[in-house]
């Protein structure tokens, strides 16, 4: 009689363990199905601190548990999701999907993969955010990181603009500027090199949606043939590796990008809008500076040109 209070304390602790384990965490608002293949997840940062106007990037990376030899499944691969802490305390949920081309869980013997995320779609708080990936029941370690606007990189800009809107004529150019209006050094690697594509979008027309400017127009534009190597997160070293360029504080740097032929020739000529972007992965200022530990900053430019025909 004196036993039978702990056993049944017991087994109710050891229920309420359970209860526990196999429930989502409450702040998430998701309740997961079992999953059917034993996976790990994680959470990689290239840095922990980001300046506020740039890319917010990090990798999800998903993989099969050791020993596990089942295949990822389809339902586990769309029940993804990255969810942030803003210094608030309030939470943003993005929902994740599996990989477009099957990378990583296409084959038998594939165990996994490793995909990169923007936080988008808001201006980022200042400050320290949490963010954590979860798919099915498996959840990632937190990872922290600063969202930071110093002073000293207001005066940093960088845009497309165009020498006309009548695109598609011989002359037409579009010209890539980058202002660097701090007081560090900046460096990145040439548009066409390393991960640096020219991505476009025509508006309206037959060839409405997404395009690039091929390689070798990039390469005439820079005097530079296409390095055939990657690097990830370009820092002082490695960036070595390509034709890059050197700003120096208050000069600005201009590549002259030529639209023709290429541009009517692959997309036609009725498009009602040009619109370009570019990622700049900055290396700023020296390896010992102040600022080290913010590179490469990933910056976008973007320009935009309603189209004359001529």
């Amino acid at each position: 009689m004196f036993r039978s209070a702990p056993i049944a304390l017991a087994l109710t602790a050891l229920v309420s363990w359970f209860s526990i384990q196999l429930r989502a965490p409450e702040w998430s608002g998701h309740v997961p199905e079992a999953l059917e293949t034993e996976i790990v997840v994680a959470i990689q940062l290239e840095k922990t601190r980001f300046l506020q106007n740039e890319r917010i990037f990090l990798w999800t990376v998903t993989q099969r548990a050791e020993g596990e030899r089942r295949p990822i499944c389809g339902p586990q691969l769309d029940d993804g999701r990255v969810i942030y802490t803003r210094p608030d305390g309030t939470i943003r949920i993005d929902r994740m999907s599996a990989p477009i081309d099957g990378a990583g869980v296409r084959n038998p013997f594939d165990l996994g993969f490793r995909g990169g995320w923007t936080l988008s779609d808001e201006a980022p708080q200042i400050g320290r955010w949490s963010v954590v990936y979860e798919m099915g029941n498996a959840r990632s370690a937190p990872a922290e990181f600063t969202i930071e606007a110093p002073a000293a990189f207001k005066g940093l800009e960088a845009y497309f603009e165009f020498s006309t809107p009548r695109v598609y004529s011989p002359a037409a150019t579009a010209t890539l500027a980058v202002r660097n209006g701090s007081r560090e050094v900046l460096r990145f690697v040439e548009p066409g090199q390393n991960y640096s594509i020219v991505w476009g979008h025509l508006h309206g027309g037959k060839h409405n949606g997404s395009l690039s400017i091929p390689e070798y127009v990039l390469a005439a534009a820079t005097s530079h043939k296409h390095v055939p190597v990657g690097v990830p997160s370009p820092d002082w070293e490695s960036i070595r590796t390509f034709p890059h360029v050197t700003i120096a504080p208050g000069a600005t740097w201009r590549l002259q990008i030529p639209l023709s032929p290429w541009l009517a020739r692959d997309y036609g000529r009725d498009a009602d809008a040009l619109s370009l972007s570019t990622e700049l992965q900055l290396v700023i200022g020296e390896p010992d500076g102040e600022w080290r530990e913010l590179s490469p900053v990933r910056w976008i430019a973007t320009g935009t040109t309603k189209v004359r025909t001529p």
